[in-house]
């Protein structure tokens, strides 16, 4: 799978549609999703809901969400299994702007990510590698990954964190009507 590939693809509809980059991850994934979801190919793909922390070590900026169903801040990425190998994708961690620890009045503040579009983080899930995409599986699915506790990708440069709550699954009206447009762009017809 070439993650640069699909990332472009991405960067290209935000592009063409002048549709904002920045703090719509949900979108991201939902595209993303679209993009990889290929039942011909046991491909599947879901957006899950959760908390996600960052630390550049580079700079030292930090920056999370942490999502409490109460208090409006999560991050949605986007799970994706090809071949029974399940992989964390995040494809706008590049266009986030977060709100600093210990300042919670501070938002709007973008720390220099890395982007992890082209560098997935590999997650193993067993009970989840006989998929077959019937109505099971995707319950299976929605009840699996609430279950697991966190994923975590130390590199050089960054720490990435990120605790799943839920299988996305409502948009807003309003990302509703961009979500059709980005697909518009890419061809991609439901």
């Amino acid at each position: 799978m070439d993650y640069t590939e699909i990332y472009q693809k991405l960067e290209s509809a935000f592009n063409k549609t002048n549709i904002q980059k920045y703090d719509v991850c949900q979108l991201w994934s939902c595209l993303s999703c679209d993009l990889l979801y290929d039942l011909k190919k046991d491909q599947y793909a879901f957006p899950v809901v959760g908390s996600m922390k960052f630390i550049n070590k580079i700079t030292n900026q930090r920056g999370e969400y942490i999502y409490n169903n109460q208090n409006g801040d999560f991050h949605v990425v986007t799970f994706f299994c090809q071949n029974k190998t399940w992989s964390l994708l995040d494809f706008s961690t590049k266009h986030l702007s977060v709100k600093v620890p210990c300042a919670p009045c501070v938002t709007g503040f973008k720390i220099d990510q890395v982007s992890l579009a082209d560098n997935p983080v590999i997650i193993s899930i067993p009970e989840l590698n006989d998929l077959n995409g019937d109505s099971q599986d995707l319950k299976k699915v929605v009840q699996i990954i609430p279950k697991i506790k966190s994923i975590s990708k130390d590199g050089e440069k960054y720490l990435y964190e990120f605790k799943p709550d839920h299988i996305y699954q409502k948009l807003s009206t309003l990302n509703e009507k961009e979500l059709k447009s980005l697909e518009h762009v890419l061809g991609l017809e439901f």
